[in-house]
């Protein structure tokens, strides 16, 4: 799969890969609406390189409660600050902290929890 694919390159090539085609379409493409999606998949991509280079990600969960106590965290987070602290924020800069979120914070801040290892 093209997951396990970039799982075993570099981090610096995710990265790049990751970066490509958002640049590309904020360069050549002027349309608004894809202009928060592409910050967003930018801020992905920089959140799983950092994440991949500082080994942050968590290991699958080892049960269901596990699981959905990680995933209840992450969803609680998304609406905490998407609707409490950027709730006036422009459209971009909310897709871009919401993917950080996601793809760099989220994961340490369960790992802090004492059921995600």
């Amino acid at each position: 799969s093209l997951e396990a694919h970039i799982a075993k390159e570099s981090p610096e090539y995710g990265l790049w890969l990751g970066l490509t085609i958002p640049i590309a379409l904020l360069l050549f493409i002027d349309a608004p609406k894809i202009e928060r999606d592409c910050w967003a998949a930018l801020m992905i991509a920089a959140g799983i390189y950092v994440s991949r280079k500082q080994n942050l990600y968590l290991k699958a969960p080892a049960t269901m409660h596990e699981g959905v106590l990680r995933g209840l965290i992450v969803v609680f987070g998304l609406v905490a600050v998407d609707f409490l602290w950027l709730a006036d924020a422009p459209i971009a800069l909310r897709a871009s902290i919401l993917a950080l979120w996601v793809s760099l914070f989220a994961s340490p801040i369960c790992r802090s929890f004492r059921f995600a290892k």
